[in-house]
C-alpha cells in the first residue's frame, strides 16, 4: 500500500526573522469576504475556535477547517503578516473525466464494413461481446464485436448499433468491462415489460407468450397485433393466433401488425402448400402458423388433409368384401351428381368399382362448400381396370362440414360404378 509523508499535525506560524509568532493572531473569514467563519478545535468540530485563534509561544495552535477560508495572519500588534484566500480542508477539485472507453494506443487497419484489424495477437483484449468504439471519417460508431481471430494480425468483426466502417478508420476504443469476470454484483435485475422488437422481454411476457400470441380481426382478411409489435416477418417464426370467425374463402389472408396481407396455406400430404378448406379455420379456432418466406402454413386445420387414394402407389384400393366393411354401412340415399346439405360434420367415401375388366374405369370428382351448388373441388379419384388390383376398386374421401353442401361428380367408361358412402365424424 502506499505511504504518505506525516502533515503538520498543528498550525504554525513565524516572524520575518523566522522566530515563532508568539501572540499572532490567525483570523477566518468566509472565502472572498470578511465575514468571520469559525474553525475548530478538533476533528469532531465540537467546539469552535475564538477568532481569532491566538498562538501559543511556540507559534503554534490547533485549528481545524470545514470548507473553503479565507485566513488573515497578524502578529499581536495586529499588523498583518499575509492573506491567503480558499485555504480549504478538502483535496483540489479535478477536471478529469473518467471514461468508459479505454485508449489502446493500436493503430486499426480497414478491412471491411463490419471488419478492421490490428498488429499482434489483441484476442483477449477484443473478446466477442465487448463492446467497442470506432473512431471514422463519419464521426463515431458503437458495435459489439462478434467474431477476433488471429494468425499473424487480430482481425475482429463487429455488429455496430448503427452506422459502419470506412477506410477513415483512426482509432478503437474497447469498452472498460470485460466480457467475463466483470466487476458488476451478480443479482436478480428487475426488467420491464419490452415495448418493441429490440427490447428485452420480461419473465412475464415470456410465459404469458404476448409476443407471439393475439386474437385476429376480420373475416378471410385477418388481422392480429402481436405485442411489442414485430417490424418485419421473418422465415421461420411460429405464432398463434385465435380465431373468432371461421374462414369462407381457400384464400383467406393475415395481416400482422399491418406488415401487410400474407395468405394463409396448409400442406399436402406430399408437403407442398396448398389452399385451405372452408373451414379450415374454425370460430374458436386456437392456431398455430408457421411462416415460411411466402405463406404463413396452418400447421392444426381443424379438419384433416385430404388423401386422395386413387392408385396403388398410393394404397388406395379396398377389395369387394371391405367396402361395407371398411367404409361403413351403404347409405342407399345419397346418389353421385346430386347436392346434398350436411345436417352434421361427416366423411363422404366415393368407392370407384371398375369391375377389373380392361378399358373399365370410374372416376370421382368431389365437390363441397358454403354454396348451393358446391364449386370448390376438394378430392378426385379413380379406378381402372386394366391397371389396378385388388377387384380394381379405388377410394377417395373428402370432410363436409355441417351445414356445407356437397356432390359427387363421376365420369365413368365400361362397367365402372362409384358407390357413395356417409360416415359422421366421430363414429
Amino acid at each position: 500500500m502506499p505511504y504518505s509523508i506525516c502533515p503538520n499535525p498543528k498550525f504554525r506560524a513565524f516572524d520575518a526573522n523566522g522566530d515563532p509568532l508568539a501572540g499572532g493572531k490567525v483570523y477566518t473569514y468566509e472565502p472572498a469576504t470578511t465575514t468571520p467563519k469559525a474553525s475548530y478545535t478538533d476533528n469532531t468540530g465540537g467546539t469552535a475556535n475564538a477568532n481569532p485563534v491566538i498562538l501559543d509561544a511556540n507559534g503554534e495552535a490547533s485549528i481545524w477547517l470545514n470548507g473553503f477560508y479565507k485566513v488573515v495572519l497578524k502578529n499581536s500588534a495586529d499588523v498583518v503578516q499575509w492573506t491567503v484566500d480558499q485555504v480549504s480542508s478538502m483535496p483540489a477539485e479535478s477536471n478529469t473525466v473518467f471514461s468508459e472507453w479505454l485508449a489502446n494506443g493500436l493503430t486499426p487497419t480497414y478491412v471491411a464494413a463490419t471488419q478492421f484489424s490490428v498488429p499482434g495477437d489483441e484476442t483477449t483484449r477484443f473478446q466477442v461481446g465487448r463492446r467497442l468504439k470506432c473512431t471514422v471519417t463519419a464521426g463515431t460508431v458503437y458495435g459489439i464485436i462478434t467474431v477476433s481471430t488471429y494468425t499473424t494480425l487480430t482481425t475482429i468483426t463487429v455488429t455496430f448499433d448503427s452506422g459502419s466502417l470506412d477506410a477513415g478508420i483512426s482509432a478503437v476504443y474497447e469498452g472498460v468491462l470485460s466480457v467475463t469476470n466483470h466487476a458488476l454484483p451478480k443479482r436478480a435485475y428487475t426488467i420491464s415489460d419490452g415495448t418493441s422488437a429490440t427490447h428485452a422481454a420480461s419473465l412475464q411476457q415470456i410465459q404469458s407468450g404476448s409476443p407471439i400470441y393475439a386474437a385476429t380481426a376480420g373475416t378471410d382478411t385477418y388481422t392480429a397485433s402481436l405485442a411489442p409489435a414485430i417490424t418485419a416477418y421473418t422465415t421461420g417464426m411460429l405464432v398463434n393466433l385465435y380465431f373468432t370467425i371461421a374462414n369462407t374463402l381457400t384464400t383467406p389472408t393475415i395481416n400482422l401488425n399491418g406488415l401487410g396481407a400474407k395468405t394463409i396455406v396448409r400442406l399436402t400430404p406430399a408437403g407442398a402448400t396448398a389452399a385451405l378448406n372452408v373451414g379450415d379455420i374454425i370460430a374458436g379456432h386456437k392456431a398455430l402458423l408457421h411462416y415460411d418466406g411466402t405463406y404463413f402454413v396452418l400447421v392444426n386445420p381443424a379438419y384433416p388433409v385430404v388423401h386422395d387414394h386413387s392408385n396403388a402407389a398410393k394404397g388406395g384400393q379396398i377389395g369387394a368384401s371391405g367396402v361395407t366393411g371398411t367404409l361403413g354401412a351403404l347409405d342407399t340415399t345419397k346418389v353421385k351428381d346430386t347436392v346434398y346439405q350436411a345436417s352434421t360434420d361427416l366423411f363422404v367415401n366415393a368407392v370407384c368399382l371398375a369391375n377389373g375388366a380392361s378399358g373399365n374405369a370410374a372416376q370421382a370428382e368431389c365437390l363441397s362448400d358454403a354454396s348451393n351448388p358446391p364449386t370448390t373441388q376438394v378430392a378426385i379419384g379413380g379406378a381402372d381396370g386394366a391397371n389396378l388390383t385388388y377387384d380394381d376398386n379405388a377410394t377417395v374421401s373428402f370432410v363436409v362440414r355441417k351445414g356445407d353442401y356437397w356432390k359427387v361428380v363421376s365420369t365413368i367408361s365400361g362397367a365402372g360404378t362409384i358407390v357413395l358412402k356417409v360416415v359422421p365424424l366421430g363414429s
